[in-house]
């Protein structure tokens, strides 16, 4: 099994933000004939981040972030040598929308949240989205047990327009090789030859580390 490098929280976000831009639009269709309500009340995402905006001005809008990890567990070493390592990351995806009055936002939230919820317990379609070796990108798992979801009170907005919000907490796992340097690259063979009375007693052959400073 070939794994990725070590890449941290920017790979993470992004493995669910590209999913979800790919995954969302088709499913909202789906679930639009599945409750017989057209695009104003189960609207299309328009804007998909990895960051928190300086404003909220596209609606419905999706943020995914990531607030730490719980837990960085060794399970396998890859080539022999580099070991690679299983990290939980925590992680949430903010909605974010707006209609007109508080009954339509909330519905629109409550809906648009239960879509959600949907694409990340549909595993098969999470992975055949991110288990692309075309991509280089293996060993990912969104632990469906974790998942948890919080809503927001409506608050009302300039023109007399309704915001509500929820969010879909979760944990993300990613494996994760670190890349060793092998030591035969760090090390430095110096021989030295010992005499007595001028003749060689014995060659000792000592490997010694060498650090390279700048500057």
């Amino acid at each position: 099994m070939t794994y990725r490098f070590t890449e941290g929280a920017a790979t993470a976000k992004a493995l669910v933000n590209d999913y979800l831009k790919w995954d969302i639009p088709t499913r909202i269709m789906a679930f639009r004939s599945h409750w017989g309500l057209d695009d104003s009340r189960l609207p299309t995402p328009e804007h998909f981040h990895m960051y928190e905006p300086p404003a909220i001005d596209h609606w419905p809008m999706l943020i995914t972030v990531q607030f730490g990890t719980s837990r960085i567990e060794r399970i396998d070493y890859f080539d022999g040598i580099n070991p690679v390592f299983r990290c939980t990351y925590n992680m949430r995806t903010y909605l974010w929308v707006k209609q007109d009055t508080p009954e339509e936002a909330t519905e629109t939230r409550d809906r648009l949240t239960a879509v959600l919820r949907s694409a990340f317990l549909d595993t098969p379609s999470f992975h055949r989205f991110t288990d692309n070796a075309e991509r280089g990108i293996y060993g990912v798992l969104l632990d469906e047990n974790t998942l948890r979801e919080e809503y927001s009170d409506v608050t009302y907005v300039k023109g007399n327009r309704v915001v509500s919000g929820a969010y879909l907490g979760y944990s993300l796992m990613l494996d994760e090789a670190v890349m060793r340097t092998p030591a035969s690259q760090n090390l430095e063979e110096i021989v030295v030859s010992y005499d007595a009375g001028g003749a060689p007693l014995a060659d000792i052959s000592k490997n010694v580390f060498t650090q390279h400073v700048d500057g």
